[in-house]
């Protein structure tokens, strides 16, 4: 699977967090376990996105935040319909 997407939907899973009423920080296993990944294909792609400031993660990569960077970006990402035709 493309990288990017890979991270689309890393983004996605830490952004439906915020729906919750008190968000938590996610754990890697609960991302890997939705996303069908291997922890170490995960952590990889977590230090990348940690470095370009879209999530903030623990020094042990066992918990995930979306930060406001990683929402304007995810925003970004998702296709809008076409304008309703004149």
């Amino acid at each position: 699977m493309p990288l990017r997407k890979r991270q689309i939907q890393i983004l996605n899973v830490l952004y439906k967090n915020l729906q919750n009423a008190r968000p938590k920080p996610v754990p890697s296993v609960a991302i890997a376990g939705k996303l069908g990944m291997n922890l170490p294909e995960l952590r990889e792609l977590l230090t990348r996105m940690n470095g370009k400031g879209v999530i903030q993660t623990d020094l042990d990569q066992r918990y995930n935040l979306i930060t406001r960077k990683g929402v304007t970006w995810l925003d970004n990402q998702r296709p809008y319909p076409d304008p309703a035709p004149l």
